[in-house]
């Protein structure tokens, strides 16, 4: 048996933290118009940039995944960028957050599926919109080769060829389409993964007081006026705005802007049944069971200062292959768990750097980690 490869240095990033200036020099969509998508019955929003026009059916496509209480308006300074580079980029909502639909869990949806606040049921949700909203308006893109197991590129690859698309995702964003991308190995041809869920309250992860102390937790917020009087606190600015300072690291981010895009959700019908049932799903998939059945390169990006997700625990994920693949772990000093918010020009650059890789015909697929080339010309 060979000996393991040697760890992937990660690749670290000290001057990512904007200024205020430089936050409000950016466009930004938050307040474009929302875009529909019937994924079973159920409204789903979501926006879309560089999909109208000449030539637009001819572009590959980047589609972002919010986090836990965000949304698709959430990616309101990235969406621009990477439109921008000559992508079709969709900011798509998870079913339950933003202002989609929040139906009851247990509902039966048009399949005839009972909705459930669930990685395998956003997973469903996912892939579909990739393949009604994202392949159809993409019809004009050349395919992307499937690599074989040896990472050349070929006729002998096996299964079809993963659709021209960048999926990039935010903590628990990454474990949907990761969920997604398990399921059908030709969703996507590349994944960059900011903070993804460590999900440490999981049954197969909390120690024995958690494994005591968190469903109690979890009992006592499904109590209808407790969880009510937790999430009614959220959907009031100045709580909101102290919760935010645990997720975000650089204060200039939680602005105005921000904290409207996260209000409404909060206060709308539908969320409080959304939370409760998010909050006490503690099995299902873990970031460590999806990525080595990934079949396609991941770039891995964490802010150091992430409070939620926190970075002295996430060195195990980038041994995997999938991630020395797509280069390694990149780190950005200062900023914490919503990277593409709080620091978006520098995420942008890790982004589009990775598409012109994987979907620029640069490398798509998994590689070698010794073959892989830097993420960005301006990181070493």
């Amino acid at each position: 048996m060979g000996a393991s490869p040697p760890a992937l240095k990660p690749t670290r990033v000290a001057d990512a933290v904007p200024t205020a200036d430089d936050l409000a020099s950016l466009p930004s969509v938050a307040a474009d118009p929302a875009r529909v998508y019937d994924f079973r019955g159920w409204r789903i929003e979501y926006l879309a940039a560089g999909v109208d026009g000449p030539g637009a059916s001819a572009k590959p496509a980047i589609v972002c995944v919010h986090g836990f209480g965000a949304n698709c308006r959430q990616w309101r300074r990235n969406v621009p960028a990477f439109a921008a580079a000559g992508y079709r980029v969709y900011a798509v909502d998870l079913l339950g957050f933003g202002l989609s639909d929040k139906p009851p869990p247990g509902t039966l949806d048009g399949a005839g599926e009972a909705v459930a606040y669930s990685f395998p049921y956003w997973s469903a949700q996912l892939r579909g919109f990739l393949a009604d909203v994202v392949a159809p308006a993409g019809a004009d893109v050349t395919p992307i080769p499937r690599p074989a197991a040896n990472g050349t590129c070929g006729d002998e690859a096996d299964g079809p060829s993963p659709a021209p698309v960048l999926a990039v995702g935010n903590s628990i964003g990454c474990i949907a389409l990761l969920q997604a991308m398990v399921d059908d190995p030709a969703a996507a041809t590349g994944l960059v993964a900011i903070s993804p869920s460590l999900r440490m309250l999981h049954v197969r992860k909390r120690g024995v007081l958690a494994d005591i102390f968190a469903p109690l937790a979890m009992r006592a917020l499904a109590v209808g006026p407790v969880g009510a009087s937790f999430l009614a606190s959220l959907a009031e600015p100045t709580a909101l705005r102290r919760v935010l300072s645990k997720a975000y690291a650089v204060g200039p981010a939680i602005d105005e802007e921000l904290i409207r895009i996260l209000l409404d959700p909060a206060a709308s019908p539908g969320a409080l049944a959304v939370f409760l049932a998010f909050t006490s799903y503690d099995t299902g998939p873990l970031a460590e069971d999806l990525l080595p059945q990934l079949s396609v390169p991941t770039r891995l990006v964490w802010g150091e200062q992430d409070n939620f997700e926190p970075y002295r625990l996430c060195s195990p994920l980038a041994e995997y292959d999938t991630v020395r693949a797509g280069g390694g772990l990149v780190v950005l000093e200062g900023v914490g768990h919503c990277a593409h918010d709080e620091a978006p020009a520098a995420v942008n650059d890790v982004v589009l750097a990775f598409a012109e890789r994987v979907l620029g015909g640069k490398g798509g697929g998994v590689l070698a980690p010794e073959d892989a080339p830097p993420v960005s010309p301006s990181l070493p």
